[in-house]
């Protein structure tokens, strides 16, 4: 159902059948009643693990439910026995149900098909659009679904009016924050002071007014960028908050574009910019608070306000919120590149990432390197991993350990790979197997790590040198390098 151009975003279902509802209720209290003995618990169990005969047994009590579909639910919910009194839902695994085999779909319910209009949170969808794709008199999804080409242009620019509503809200959001934080930095910078909340809300306004942004809403995004309750109103997303024509803007392109994959193409193209210049106004709105908050207690030194701010911004703002390029694509708009440069994410293989300010150039070489290697082998990690478990046996705990190097060319090359192995769950018999399998495959076994019995490390040598960072020839080599050939006879490689 998530198909350009008809896709599917939302489904609204709601309730005809009131003796359908009861026998719902029936069969929650009755799992409920179960959780009260052991015999109970047992039962709920086979529910869970869809048992064929307490199906069956289900059935004749409520020939109404299909349970068979609502099992595996219950079960994905109610892994913990004590829990299940919590995590039933029947309304929850309704909507499971309904959007199984699908991506992108959200589920809400309703009294009835009338009422859409009258819950909160649907008065702030992106869309507009709703049409009937099922009932028990209509039952043809497929058929339902069906648009002619003119319908399908309507309907998309529609949907089109509402997306530049919002990217021209994100976008003057964006233009009132970042403009009035390069004013802040240069009073920091230039100036030496850190200018009050009365100052900044001024320069708001002025910077606000330039963007041509409405007046009710400019005061929200004063109360909204300074970081206290606005008197102004929040804007839902189908509303003008600047004096930008989008009528004629939509005009236009009924006008030139006739093509409805060309329009899908371009709302896809404008659903992008909501999200990058959503991600833009949670970071600079961060960083300003940053640049405007002054302690008491511990006050920052005014030449270092700026680097240390940005760098607490950076740290603070999750990737969810804004991922690095966004990051470095605010800090840029900011005119702070420099301070950009000396700063650099570096990744760990486990797939932790922090960042880190540089205090020299031979530190920034450092970091930057250390990141490139971090990158590196968190992509090749799990992949190690996986092919390492199947030369080994199934119960063996397998951690990865690198060696690596940045090239003159600066890129990161794989010296060796190691394996840290605990055997404690294996008999002898499978031990001597899998030292003879590492032994097999030309691993070195460290002997100082065979003084615990149950522990053992071995290592590799990989050169990846000659491969120049492309990522298929190095997996291919590390397969190659870590798949047991049944015919291969062992190749005991002398410890260095």
């Amino acid at each position: 159902m998530k198909k350009e151009p008809k896709d599917v975003d939302l489904l609204m279902f709601y309730r005809t059948d009131p003796e359908y509802d009861k026998e719902v209720k029936r069969f929650k209290y009755y799992i409920f009643g179960l959780l009260k003995t052991d015999d109970g618990l047992t039962i709920l169990e086979h529910i869970a693990s869809n048992h064929k005969v307490t199906l069956a047994m289900l059935k004749d009590m409520f020939p109404r439910l299909r349970v068979d579909l609502w099992a595996k639910y219950i079960k994905a919910t109610g892994l913990m026995k004590r829990y299940y009194s919590y995590t039933f839902d029947p309304m929850d695994i309704s909507k499971k149900v309904l959007r199984e085999g699908m991506r992108g779909i959200q589920i809400s319910e309703l009294l009835h098909i009338d009422d859409k209009y009258k819950y909160g949170h649907l008065l702030h969808l992106h869309t507009k659009t709703f049409k009937l794709i099922w009932a028990e008199d209509n039952p043809e999804v497929d058929k339902n679904l069906l648009q002619t080409p003119e319908e399908q242009v309507a309907i998309i620019l529609e949907e089109m009016e509402n997306f530049m509503l919002q990217v021209e809200q994100q976008k003057s959001y964006y233009y009132v924050l970042s403009n009035v934080s390069k004013w802040v930095i240069e009073k920091i910078r230039v100036h030496n002071i850190v200018p009050d909340e009365e100052q900044v809300a001024k320069q708001f306004k002025i910077v606000g007014n330039e963007r041509g942004i409405l007046e009710p809403y400019l005061k929200w995004i004063i109360g909204w960028g300074l970081l206290y309750d606005s008197s102004g109103d929040k804007p839902r997303y189908n509303e003008k908050v600047s004096n930008l024509d989008i009528e004629s803007e939509i005009a236009k392109i009924e006008v030139s574009v006739k093509d409805v994959s060309a329009l899908g193409v371009l709302c896809e193209s404008l659903r992008g910019e909501i999200k990058e210049y959503q991600s833009r106004c949670a970071f600079a709105k961060r960083l300003l608070s940053h640049l405007l908050f002054k302690d008491p207690y511990n006050p920052l030194p005014i030449e270092k306000r700026v680097v240390r701010c940005v760098l607490w911004t950076l740290r603070k703002i999750p990737m969810y919120e804004a991922k690095d390029d966004v990051k470095r694509r605010v800090l840029t708009d900011l005119g702070l590149d420099e301070i950009s440069r000396n700063i650099v994410l570096v990744v760990s293989k486990r797939g932790g990432a922090t960042y880190r300010l540089a205090d020299s150039d031979e530190d920034l070489q450092e970091l930057t390197d250390r990141s490139k290697k971090g990158k590196m082998e968190k992509e090749y990690e799990k992949y190690i991993r996986a092919c390492a478990r199947k030369a080994f046996p199934k119960d063996t705990r397998i951690r990865t350990f690198f060696t690596s190097s940045v090239g003159e060319n600066g890129v990161p090359i794989l010296d060796k790979v190691g394996l840290d192995v605990l055997s404690r769950d294996l008999d002898v018999a499978d031990i001597d197997k899998l030292l003879h399998t590492a032994k097999k495959l030309g691993f070195r076994i460290k002997p100082e790590s065979r003084i615990d019995p149950d522990h053992f490390t071995a290592e590799i040598d990989i050169d990846t040198s000659k491969l120049n960072g492309d990522k298929k020839l190095i997996k291919k080599l590390l397969e190659s390098k870590l798949t047991l050939s049944p015919d291969a006879p062992p190749t005991l490689v002398a410890p260095a």
